[in-house]
């Protein structure tokens, strides 16, 4: 009862609007937004409004363009990830009446996995950065519309074999990996020689799983498995 008089300020953006921030006096102020319908609205309170008073914000924004992920199921097992923030990742809209038999994502000791058959889901969302094994009867393509994430980005590992991949669209180096672990930062090799990571990263070529070569990189769409010893994040800048 006590709060003090607020009017909302408002204004309507493109819907892709991304990176949005509401200024007043050249300072930072909270905002809220959502999509309506082709727009993003977006909404800011003015504290103490007093009549007859002009007030004047600046809006700052960034369009960043929707972009479409497509992965190629081939029949057998595909060792795939997810590079894009998906707009829907909701992961049975991509599988739902193709003719994929398991999903699987690995994490240290743990399995989650969903069988078509049995009815058992448990991976249910596609995350930029993980890595996913799927099991197929017959060749499909994967579509997924989504935006770059935001640079830098972590990936959790935790201890064990974990399933990662790129969280950009380019082709990564090892060295150009660092490994946040016990509170600092390693890059790689740093962190292998330490014996806080494993040396070898896995990779899936369609029959076995083979360690990537010395002079090889990590290519994006691909899984990989890497091993950890204790907690630690993959940060990709």
């Amino acid at each position: 009862m006590n709060a003090p008089p607020v009017i909302i300020g408002e204004v309507l953006l493109p819907k892709d609007a991304d990176k949005i921030v509401v200024k007043e006096d050249g300072l930072s102020i909270w905002h809220d937004e959502y999509t309506l319908g082709d727009k993003k609205k977006v909404m800011w309170p003015i504290v103490r409004p007093k009549l007859a008073e002009e007030k004047d914000f600046e809006i700052e924004y960034q369009i960043i363009p929707t972009q479409v992920q497509r992965i190629n199921i081939t029949a057998g097992w595909n060792a795939v990830a997810i590079y894009l923030k998906p707009k829907d990742a909701t992961a049975s809209r991509y599988l739902a009446n193709r003719p994929y038999r398991s999903i699987f994502s690995m994490s240290g000791a743990d399995w989650d996995y969903g069988m078509k058959d049995g009815g058992l889901i448990n991976v249910t969302r596609f995350s930029p950065g993980e890595g996913y094994l799927i099991d197929s009867a017959g060749n499909f393509t994967i579509e997924i519309s989504g935006k770059p994430v935001d640079l830098p980005y972590r990936i959790d590992m935790h201890p064990g074999w974990n399933m990662i991949g790129l969280p950009v669209n380019r082709t990564v180096d090892l060295g150009n990996i660092t490994v946040n672990i016990e509170h600092k930062r390693y890059r790689y090799q740093e962190a292998v020689a330490k014996g806080l990571v494993s040396a070898f990263v896995w990779k899936y070529d369609g029959q076995s799983w083979t360690h990537l070569g010395n002079n090889e990189t990590l290519v994006p769409g691909m899984a990989y498995l890497f091993e950890a010893m204790n907690e630690a994040k993959l940060e990709f800048r």
